[in-house]
Formats: structure tokens, sequence, C-alpha cells
């Protein structure tokens, strides 16, 4: 019986369902490596250790470990085998599969993401696979494993030795470089990475005349842009089904009604107006899973607040204070902000599902034409706080949190398939409309940090 498992290595080196990039440069496989069956390792008696091949008899030191990762992320990327020989005739193609004993294979498998970890800066991405035996085509013992490391080219190079050396693969060995030209290429590819993060994050829709004296807030979901994303993509129809609303339904703020295809995505816009007047809210839908939310938020001068549609528990004493504190004070309306993100929120996990992606998520907020409004959510914990300090009132025209565009800068969302199985330890009926809601809520919080009225999630309206 032949046994084979794998497990894909993110930043947080937890397992997730889809392998880590698809920047391949060289496979010795016809399929992906979470698909490999194990007698297609025979393959590899055709194949050398060279600039993308690296076969290991047994155990090596984690140091190496770290030699090899850094110099494959750095190069075109490769292949770490552990558990294979290489012929004798000095053909360097593999020539046994004796295997690593299955007892020592989970202290390879944490010694490989320490080396990672500890040994490489920043880490290198990388996916495993598992092959147990037996394995008859490759004469592989019940008892022994073969461990396959698929490191891809990384973005974020130049990767570096903790020994502070650079390595690369030179033929069928990783040395240290410190060829100038070498290392501007590992620069400039890192640059390039970096450029495209900020590309995204950073474009801003143009604003109709009718628009651009109003709060705009733009919301960008992330999902780990060096994870290889999922081979299923939707067309017009199964995106724009997942937008529809049962007729006669009365519990949604948002009613989409227009919807269009783009060169790599998917638009659906908001076109009539809503209960509070409002048009253009929007969601684009990139097929890399890549999403941006436009929220327009309802802004009024304090005399007409709040919209006669919202029924808000504590919108009196705030108008009252507001009165006091500036009688022509104007309230952008975060709590109908809120309603339309938690409604985009279910949308955009509705198209993750649709497409099986469970990549980690990362976000990015632009809020523009914020100057001199003044913020309402509707929370006792929020009017206890203006009880206590007065009506905040922005100053910055426009907000970019966070200012840097920087991966690791990034506030990283809700792991939801995480959350999901930490509630199942604890009901056996988990509500999925309140595992999304988090991804709501922890936008919202990112919004109230941006501007400045919460400073982490416990200073929140939901605390």
């Amino acid at each position: 019986m032949r046994r084979c498992t794998s497990k894909m290595i993110d930043i947080d080196y937890r397992s997730h369902q889809f392998a880590l990039m698809e920047n391949y440069r060289y496979s010795p496989f016809s399929a992906p490596l979470e698909n490999l069956a194990g007698p297609e390792l025979k393959k590899l008696e055709d194949v050398a250790e060279g600039w993308f091949i690296e076969y290991k008899r047994a155990v090596i030191d984690i140091k190496e470990i770290a030699r090899h990762l850094a110099a494959f992320a750095n190069q075109r990327g490769g292949w770490l085998f552990f558990g294979i020989t290489e012929k004798q005739d000095g053909s360097r193609e593999a020539g046994g599969f004796p295997g690593i004993t299955n007892s020592d294979v989970p202290s390879l498998l944490l010694k490989i993401r320490e080396a990672t970890s500890a040994h490489v800066s920043p880490p290198v991405y990388y996916e495993e696979k598992v092959i147990s035996g037996p394995i008859g085509e490759i004469n592989l013992d019940t008892d022994k494993s073969i461990i396959i490391i698929g490191i891809p080219q990384g973005h974020d190079s130049p990767y570096i030795h903790s020994s502070g050396r650079i390595f690369v693969r030179v033929a069928d060995e990783s040395k240290p470089t410190s060829d100038r030209h070498e290392l501007n290429l590992l620069w400039e590819r890192s640059e390039k990475a970096q450029y495209k993060l900020n590309q995204f994050l950073s474009t801003v829709p143009d604003l109709s005349r009718q628009e651009e004296k109003s709060v705009h807030a733009y919301v960008y979901i992330l999902p780990h842009p060096y994870d290889r994303k999922p081979n299923v993509e939707l067309n017009i129809d199964s995106f724009s089904e997942l937008f529809s609303i049962v007729p006669g339904s009365k519990d949604c703020v948002l009613r989409f009604d227009n919807y269009s295809t783009t060169i790599d995505g998917f638009i659906a816009r908001q076109i009539k107006p809503d209960a509070l007047d409002e048009t253009g809210t929007c969601l684009r839908w990139w097929n890399n899973g890549n999403a941006r939310f436009t929220i327009p938020i309802p802004s009024m001068e304090i005399c007409d607040f709040p919209h006669p549609f919202m029924q808000y528990k504590f919108s009196d004493e705030f108008r009252s204070i507001a009165l006091l504190q500036d009688q022509h004070m104007r309230i952008a309306d975060f709590t109908s902000y809120f309603l339309k993100l938690a409604e985009l929120s279910t949308k955009y996990l509705a198209l993750r599902d649709k497409t099986k992606d469970e990549r980690k998520l990362y976000a990015r907020l632009i809020l523009l034409n914020t100057w001199r409004i003044s913020p309402y959510y509707d929370s006792e914990k929020f009017l206890d706080r203006i009880r206590k300090y007065g009506i905040p009132i922005v100053e910055e025209p426009s907000i970019y949190f966070p200012a840097e565009t920087h991966l690791e800068n990034l506030p990283k969302l809700m792991d939801l398939s995480l959350l999901k199985k930490v509630a199942s330890l604890v009901t056996e009926n988990v509500d999925e409309g309140i595992l999304r809601a988090f991804l709501a809520i922890r936008i919202l919080v990112i919004t109230l940090r941006a501007m400045g009225i919460a400073s982490d999630l416990s200073d929140s309206p939901f605390s």
C-alpha cells in the first residue's frame, strides 16, 4: 500500500491547502507537487544533480539545509531531496531510493522549518511532500520515506544566510557570492515584486465631479501574493450569482445591479441609490484573488444627522454633544460604512469559497476627502469616548493605512479557516455568518485605528 502525505509551509509555517508559489523555472515532474504519486520518483533516475536539483542520502546539518534553501530561492528555485543517493558512474543522476526512516521524518521536517526561520533572512517560502513506502517501482521499503522540498524562486531576494553570506546555485553546489552584478539582479527582482505590490495597493479609481468632495473608503484585500493561487476561475455568471438577492428580501443595505468584466476579473456595482440615497459602492475582483472595496461614506452637516432611514441608539446624545462643540460640524457615518463593509466582506468570502482559496489575507485602507470630518459610530463605547475626550475631528485630507505597502507592514486579517477549526472545538454547529462578520469587524477596527479613534481591537466599539 502506497501512502503519500503533503504539507505546504507559509510564512507562519502552518499547513494549508495550496502549494506555495508557482514560480518554478524547472520541475522534474509533470504533476504539481501536491498531486505527485510515489512511482513518479523513478523519473529522477534520468535527472542529474545540478542547478535545480540537490540529492541527499541522509539528514544534514541545519545550517547546510539553510544554505541550500537560500541558494535555490536566490537563484531560479529548485528541489532538495532527502533519502536519495546518486549513481556511482559520475552522471550525478538518482541511483537509489533508500529513504529516511519514518521515525526520523518529523524531526527532519522541523529542522527544515527552523533552517528557514532561524538561519535565512527573510525566511524562504517552500513546499514539502513526504512520500512513504512501500513503493515497488523504486524499491522503497515500508518503514522509509522520501522527503521532497520544493523551493520556488524567491520574490524577496537576496536571502541572507545566518553566516552573513549570500548563497547562489552554481552548477551542483550552493556557493557564496560577492559578485556585484549578481547581487544587483537579486535586489532588482525584489524591487520589481514590491513595485507590483505597491501598484495594486495604491491605485485609486478616479471619482466623478459629483463624487470628488464626498468621503470615500477603499479597502484593499490581498491574499498572500507569493502563495500559489488556486486553479479555479470564475465567469460572469458564477460571479454575478453570488451577488444576487432573493426577491422581496429587506435585510440588505446593498443591492448590486451592474456587473462587468475586465481583462483580469470582474466588477460588481451599485448604480441605483440605496436607502441612504448613496450610489457607487463597488467590489472589484481580480482573478488572482485580490479585491478592492469602494465604499462611499455618507456625510452630512450635524443639523441633518442622522439620516432618517438609520435608527441609531446613541445618535441623539451624540448630536447634542456635537452641537455644543461645533454647530457646523460635518459628520461621516461609519455605522453605515460598517454595514456595507459587512456585506462586501460576505460577498468576498463567498468568492473565495467558490475559488477554493485559503491563503492568508492582508489589508490596506485608503480614505479620501476626510479633512475636517468627524466620525460617528453607533456604540456606547464610542459615546463614552467622546464624553471624555470630545468628538474627534480629522485634520488630514486623505489617510493611507498603513503608510508603507511592504507585506510585513500590512495588517493581517482573521485566519477564518483556523477560526472555524477553533470554533468547532466549542460547538458542533459553527455559525458561518458570525465567522464572516469577524472579517468586517477587523477591517472596521483598522479603519478606526487609521483615524485615531481606536488603538487596537480592545479599544474598538466591539470590546
